[in-house]
């Protein structure tokens, strides 16, 4: 079921623009249906396929949004969604060729921002990573998670000094967004990066705070 409700012939992207945007809708509501088939019946579905023909059917998506922006910011998006359906396709090296672009496009948004620091992640290209990084706490300094991502991309550049400051940033927020909305994904979240800041103290020989 899930295959045929991916299928990109389904979708009219380069119809209309009314088409269009009634095929974007159905497929982020096919998106939905798919997450909750797959909460559903976890051990039936074959989860990286189902990322990888979603991933396909963002890309064409993508695509068809790109070729039709009347606008940068409409562009930026259609490049953002093209790269996000080859990240889903571990094709990580053309979703940055595309999230750069986008990120020039729209340089105050969050959003891309993040997007280029994930692709940078996958790429293992820490030093990139630690700018764009950087750009996405500036726009968005009450996330934890950019600033766990920004002290990991310290730590894999044997930076561990500085790694400190963005992990302890990081823990304040996610320790208080953990104590607001108690769930396995905050509470893991903390956990984790608690654990990579006790790493970068042991580098450090601070035993103190290990």
């Amino acid at each position: 079921e899930i295959d045929r409700m991916l299928d990109p012939a389904k979708y009219n992207f380069r119809g209309t623009g009314a088409q269009r945007a009634a095929a974007l809708a159905k497929m982020q509501k096919t998106f939905g249906r798919v997450d909750t088939l797959e909460d559903k019946n976890q051990s039936q579905v074959d989860d990286e396929r189902t990322e990888r023909e979603g991933g396909i059917l963002r890309v064409q998506a993508g695509l068809a949004m790109t070729a039709a922006a009347p606008a940068p910011a409409q562009r930026a998006a259609g490049l953002a969604m093209t790269a996000q359906g080859y990240g889903n396709q571990n094709a990580w090296t053309r979703a940055a060729a595309l999230d750069r672009p986008a990120v020039a496009l729209a340089p105050k948004d969050a959003t891309s921002a993040m997007d280029l620091r994930r692709d940078y992640y996958r790429l293992h290209d820490y030093r990139a990573m630690i700018a764009e990084a950087r750009r996405y706490t500036r726009m968005a300094p009450r996330d934890g998670d950019g600033w766990s991502d920004l002290g990991l991309a310290y730590q894999r550049t044997q930076q561990m000094a500085a790694a400190v400051a963005p992990y302890e940033k990081s823990l304040q927020l996610l320790q208080a967004a953990a104590a607001k909305s108690p769930t396995q994904y905050t509470i893991a979240d903390v956990a984790d990066t608690a654990l990579d800041a006790a790493n970068v103290y042991v580098a450090l020989g601070d035993k103190t705070h290990a």
